[in-house]
């Protein structure tokens, strides 16, 4: 990547300024190679050459070098420098930077990111100068009646209801930036306004007894503004059982169960799953050549997928 600029700033009551800058980035290994260079005329002259390395750790993180000529700053002109630094997740976690350089300057934040707010460490030393800051932040939502702490909301946010599961990651364009709490319920921030925002959870995450409609759902929100977002998530309990007819042989593979107005398909040696199994049912069994009936027992409350053994199916009538 290769890019030239030149500047030109005339004034009433001031000497007009130019400003010359050239940028090359190129591809190094796994890293990328920087060179600015910069030249500014006007009451003074000034010229400027930065060559840097970055190279990505994984994990978020990256390491730098640097090289770099300003007869601008105060001196020394020429310094190296090194950085380390780990990028803030858009949900809850930590980030940070640590740089320094030749010249006696150096610069270092940590960043821990909560759920209702964040706090920001800083410390750095420039041209024999030192300073040090420590700021927390934080906002408040107020949607479907619910006053709720977060941290600063700079744009749009949304209310994502998870069905009452808690402890699901949400993620807003494939990035994890939130987990439901108990209520199923998390609360998603800085969405962009008037665009499509992909929110969308884990199905590999939802409990054995729920069922997902879309894993994704596209939120358009307005400027500064909540939407609530309701995922179709349900629960729905299963149970497998084995169908087993009057002379104790296993009802057919490949016959259809008609339980509770759907069709469901029986395996291998009568072996038999069907959801929505929240209490005792009949249900039928149809084959070429062969029909029974049968009935299952209300399942066990603690087991959201109950293993019911077999299950005489006898015909019409028996």
């Amino acid at each position: 990547n290769l890019s030239a600029a030149l500047v030109n700033e005339n004034y009433f009551s001031a000497p007009a300024q130019r400003v010359c800058t050239l940028t090359h980035n190129l591809g190094v290994g796994r890293g990328f190679l920087g060179l600015d260079l910069s030249y500014a005329d006007g009451t003074t002259r000034s010229r400027s050459a930065y060559l840097n390395y970055t190279l990505p750790l994984g994990n978020a993180r990256s390491a730098g070098a640097s090289l770099r000529y300003d007869d601008a700053l105060p001196p020394p002109d020429t310094a190296v420098g090194a950085e380390l630094q780990r990028a803030t997740p858009l949900g809850s976690g930590y980030g940070y930077r640590l740089s320094a350089t030749s010249a006696g300057s150096y610069d270092a934040a940590w960043i821990q990111q909560f759920e209702p707010l964040a706090v920001e460490a800083d410390v750095a030393r420039f041209a024999g100068i030192s300073a040090q800051r420590l700021t927390a932040s934080g906002g408040a939502t107020y949607l479907g009646g619910a006053l709720r702490a977060t941290r600063a909301v700079h744009d749009s946010f949304a209310l994502v209801d998870a069905g009452g599961i808690g402890g699901l990651t949400v993620y807003a364009d494939n990035q994890p930036v939130a987990l439901t709490d108990a209520s199923g319920q998390a609360l998603v921030r800085n969405l962009r306004p008037y665009e499509a925002n992909r929110i969308s959870i884990d199905a590999a995450q939802l409990p054995l007894d729920t069922h997902i409609g879309a894993e994704t759902i596209e939120v358009v929100p307005a400027w500064r503004s909540g939407v609530r977002v309701r995922l179709p998530v349900e629960r729905v309990r299963g149970g497998e059982f084995r169908l087993v007819q009057r002379d104790g042989a296993a009802v057919p593979a490949g016959a259809v169960v008609h339980f509770k107005g759907a069709d469901f398909p029986v395996g291998l040696d009568g072996h038999t799953y069907v959801t929505g199994y929240d209490h005792g049912l009949a249900g039928e069994a149809r084959w070429p050549g062969g029909r029974c009936l049968f009935r299952v027992p209300p399942p066990p409350l603690e087991d959201p997928l109950p293993q019911l053994g077999d299950s005489a199916c006898r015909a019409a009538g028996e």
